[in-house]
């Protein structure tokens, strides 16, 4: 076998890798530990990923100067708060669970390198049909098996979890929305436009039954990161407008014929628990760390809620802070703080500096769709504890932000892709 033989079946097999680790999104690890298979499931995504990291280093041992420097910080900054942990003695004994944050980081690092190993591959189209097959199989389950589907918080507002994660469902429903949407008036012909349209309806028809408001702020920040983007002047032209209102109009109808959830719980201001428990636990950990410099240790907050949830002010059951720079801050005060500032920021510039040049919109949309995904789970959620979640859109986004460095790919040449189109 020549070399261009070799060098084709190793492009082959990262990008095999790679749909491994975006099929593994399809799972939440609620379903997996109900499953009893939790631990089998770690094994088989850090040995999948550790093969995606050591196939991109074989392949293209060069690092991307530009997109090293961050993350390499970021390793420094969380290899010093696990050394202040173990030796200042502060909350319990970390395990490396609590560490999980480095899987993530680890992606912005070798997104480059992978991106290059994996030759010409239309990574936004594999991410946009992946998606669409998602969409498409969870909708499928719920209308074939609604007994698989659960109802959350029945006694308030009706809350349809498909797949064991809510939160993470309805991450991914809304980010394939976006792309979908930047797709439609880009396909060739009816029938294809019609099946767009199809799936679109389908992943907006699973928001609002998973009824978390986390997406409204997703769009929100979309718009926000699409304008930092510079592409301000998009926002003012007629048939953005237009779509925008039919989309508010689509909102309303859904909401009054498939679920008022969202609209219930965003207009349910008089609540006493609208943050749902957030602003409590938040307000009782920072009192906590008060006065710590270094916060209260790596791994205090799952050490602390593992010998129960106890009540706090008002009546309310301690959680975790659902924010993740609260979080980091208090476990690992101001140097916490800025690992998690210095993650998040990386994988926002490498988003808009992407957004910035490239002529595909599906690209464009999926790249700021990632992050303003990732900055609204920052900010509602505990973005960096889905660990998988986490981890394999970080790397996407970093693939994509990559570009078309996958043409100078050592082999790359060698395995002819699908050529890019702007639809």
């Amino acid at each position: 076998m020549g070399f261009g033989h070799r060098a084709v079946f190793a492009t082959r097999v990262m990008q095999g890798l790679l749909a491994l680790a975006m099929a593994s999104l399809a799972f939440s690890a609620t379903t997996v530990a109900a499953l009893g298979m939790a631990d089998l499931r770690m094994v088989v995504f850090c040995g999948l990923f550790a093969a995606l990291v050591l196939g991109a280093v074989l392949l293209c041992p060069r690092f991307a100067a530009q997109d090293q420097a961050a993350p390499l910080v970021a390793v420094w900054l969380l290899a010093v708060l696990a050394l202040l942990s173990a030796t200042t003695g502060l909350g319990a004994p970390a395990s490396l669970l609590d560490y999980k944050i480095g899987l993530p980081i680890l992606a912005l690092l070798i997104a480059p390198n992978l991106r290059a190993a994996l030759g010409r591959l239309d990574l936004a189209r594999l991410a946009l049909w992946a998606g669409g097959l998602y969409v498409t199989a969870t909708a499928t389950l719920a209308l074939a098996l609604p007994s698989l589907a659960t109802l959350r918080n029945v006694t308030s507002h009706v809350r349809v979890d498909i797949t064991g994660s809510v939160v993470l469902h309805a991450a991914l429903c809304t980010i394939v929305a976006l792309a979908l949407a930047s797709a439609l008036p880009h396909a060739r012909s009816l029938w294809t436009k019609l099946g767009i349209a199809l799936v679109l309806a389908a992943a907006c028809w699973m928001v609002m039954l998973a009824g978390t408001r986390s997406p409204l702020l997703t769009v929100g920040l979309f718009v926000l990161l699409w304008a930092l983007a510079g592409r301000l002047g998009d926002l003012a032209r007629p048939r953005l407008l237009g779509t925008g209102l039919l989309a508010l109009l689509a909102f309303l109808a859904m909401s009054f014929w498939a679920s008022d959830t969202i609209w219930a719980r965003l207009a349910d201001l008089g609540q006493a628990d609208y943050s749902s428990g957030r602003w409590p636990s938040i307000r009782h950990w920072l009192t906590l760390a008060a006065g710590q410099p270094f916060g209260l240790g790596i791994g205090a907050i799952r050490a602390t809620l593992d010998g129960g949830r106890p009540i706090i002010a008002a009546g309310h059951l301690l959680e975790w802070p659902h924010n993740e720079f609260v979080r980091f801050f208090v476990e690992g005060g101001t140097l916490g703080l800025i690992l998690v500032l210095l993650v998040v920021g990386e994988a926002l510039r490498r988003a808009r500096r992407r957004a910035l040049v490239t002529d595909d919109p599906v690209e464009r949309v999926l790249l700021l769709a990632i992050a303003a995904d990732m900055l609204a789970q920052c900010l509602l959620q505990n973005y960096f504890n889905s660990v998988y979640h986490a981890t394999v859109m970080l790397l996407l986004l970093g693939l994509l932000a990559a570009g078309d460095e996958g043409g100078s790919a050592k082999g790359g040449s060698a395995s002819p892709g699908p050529h890019r189109s702007s639809g």
